[in-house]
């Protein structure tokens, strides 16, 4: 029981791990996204 818990508990936070990288990798990708459009307003 202790196992199938300890288990349930590393597999959540490998999830939480995994969103966290994919959020920080998308607002990479907006902040590129704002960055190019700002430049097209500048131009």
């Amino acid at each position: 029981w202790l196992r199938r818990k300890y288990e349930q508990s590393m597999a959540e936070k490998r999830q939480l791990r995994l969103e966290a990288k994919y959020q920080r990798r998308r607002q990479r990708r907006s902040i590129k996204r704002n960055r190019l459009q700002l430049d097209l307003q500048l131009a």
